[in-house]
């Protein structure tokens, strides 16, 4: 899809408000001064998108969040290994995790709830663009190789856009770095833009 400058500003506006809300509502969830690095956004076929977070065989945490309301489709956020394990680590000092494949239940909640805060305000955001509500549901949260989790997601889905919105951003928290990236799975791309006000004939 070749994009317009006002779809590409919004889509930019999309990446300012989420990571905006995000860093607001992590700092207040770990009691610790957050700051966020420009978020980039951009526009990325379904098949790029492991080749975007290391690989098809990078094994990562994945939290897909279902979107109700105003916009259908789905949130993926998509979480190093390493960067989890970052995390685990801030939240829960004791935590002696090593891998995503041996999480005590805690952890497990606590991944999931840093993602549901992120997926919260990243709906707020597409609610105020789109000027209708957008609702997510409670997230599902799997660890698998990027490749096969993207499969699954698509195969989950009845319909989907070829082509999703891809935010890239990164936590800064003391001189920790927590690189996400964000994926928007629309319905259609294209509806998206229209309730943004920036269609075709935006």
């Amino acid at each position: 899809m070749n994009l317009t400058k006002k779809q590409l500003d919004a889509l930019k506006e999309v990446g300012n408000i989420g990571c905006g809300n995000a860093a607001s509502a992590l700092a207040e969830f770990l009691g610790r001064r957050i700051t966020m690095s420009v978020p980039s956004a951009s526009v990325v076929s379904l098949v790029e998108i492991p080749n975007k977070v290391g690989g098809e065989d990078s094994f990562v945490s994945c939290v897909m969040l279902k979107l109700v309301g105003g916009l259908s489709g789905r949130f993926l956020f998509l979480i190093s290994e390493k960067t989890s394990l970052k995390i685990l680590r801030k939240l829960l000092p004791n935590s002696r995790a090593e891998s995503l494949f041996n999480l005590e239940e805690l952890e497990d909640s606590c991944l999931k709830e840093i993602c549901n805060i992120l997926g919260g305000a990243f709906s707020n955001a597409l609610s105020i663009l789109t000027k209708t509500p957008v609702i997510n549901s409670l997230p599902i949260m799997t660890f698998d190789k990027a490749g096969r989790l993207i499969e699954n997601v698509v195969s989950d889905m009845k319909t989907i856009s070829e082509e999703v919105l891809m935010i890239e951003t990164s936590f800064l928290e003391e001189e920790e770095n927590l690189r996400f990236h964000i994926f928007l799975l629309p319905a259609s791309l294209e509806s998206l833009f229209e309730k943004i006000g920036v269609g075709i004939y935006g």
